[in-house]
């Protein structure tokens, strides 16, 4: 055998490992990804959480209940500025999870939970007028998809604090 025969086997042997390199690097590509998918959806899990967790103080939860369900004429100035901040701090958190949505970040079919609760809060009396008066604090997408969720709702206006009847 020659230098040569030698040296065309050995770039035959180097193809094949840079060819099972390769595969290696794409499936840990793959697997990588989807433990950035779960690892997203599950912070912004928990920021959606803590942002509605701040709900159950009795004092938020009876402001919350007031200015969804009688409207925004029923809260004081002092009120509507805590009502404001409650829903900004949410609804960034569901922006949040669109936008990781729309770019493969985030399970797409994981964003129902959290497009039916905008559609519940949002439809009620009180966010229904805060979320005309207050969505340009939000990207445009995320304006598109919740008025389109808002549209496709229906007239299943949800009081918060009631369980409708199926």
């Amino acid at each position: 055998m020659t230098i040569s025969e030698l040296g065309a086997i050995g770039e035959f042997i180097a193809s094949i490992g840079v060819f099972i390199t390769l595969i290696i690097l794409v499936t840990e590509l793959k697997r990588n990804s989807k433990l950035l998918i779960r690892s997203n959806s599950r912070e912004a899990y928990l920021h959606n959480g803590q942002a509605l967790k701040t709900l159950i103080d009795k004092e938020v939860s009876e402001l919350f209940l007031r200015g969804n369900n009688e409207g925004l004429v029923a809260l004081t100035k002092e009120e509507r500025y805590r009502f404001d901040l409650a829903y900004v701090i949410w609804l960034q958190s569901c922006e949040q999870a669109f936008t990781d949505a729309k770019e493969g970040l985030f399970p797409s079919d994981q964003f129902a939970p959290i497009e039916n609760s905008i559609a519940g809060f949002l439809s009620s009396p009180g966010g229904s007028d805060w979320w005309k008066e207050r969505d340009v604090w939000f990207g445009h997408l995320f304006r598109q998809k919740v008025n389109s969720l808002l549209e496709n709702h229906g007239d299943e206006s949800i009081k918060a604090g009631h369980v409708p009847k199926k």
